[in-house]
């Protein structure tokens, strides 16, 4: 299983560009068998992960309740060790603006 949130944010909780994470997701997708866990499907299509996967699940949850929850898992990490850097959830202007405007938007 693959944390999306381990290839869109790098150890520093900044957002790599986006040709790296596409390269980071085409290298998984060449395996036999894998499973991505998180939100980032914006450029599923150009990553390969489309073309090659049997299923897809989408949670459609609130904006709004994904900056709660976002803010909320930002502030128990806090301080803990125990935690991989690369499993951390990080909390910057830049998650909250693209949780809030950038997260594609539900369709009628």
């Amino acid at each position: 299983m693959y944390h999306r949130d381990a290839i869109t944010w790098d150890e520093n909780d900044a957002m790599r560009p986006e040709e790296e994470q596409i390269a980071m997701v085409r290298a998984v997708t060449q395996r036999e068998r894998w499973i991505f866990e998180g939100a980032r499907f914006t450029s599923a299509g150009a990553d390969g992960r489309l073309a090659r996967c049997e299923l897809i699940i989408h949670l459609d949850v609130n904006r709004w309740l994904r900056v709660y929850r976002s803010l909320r898992r930002a502030r128990l990490q806090k301080g803990r060790e125990d935690i991989p850097v690369n499993e951390r959830q990080p909390i910057n202007l830049e998650h909250i603006r693209y949780l809030v405007i950038d997260y594609p938007r539900k369709r009628s």
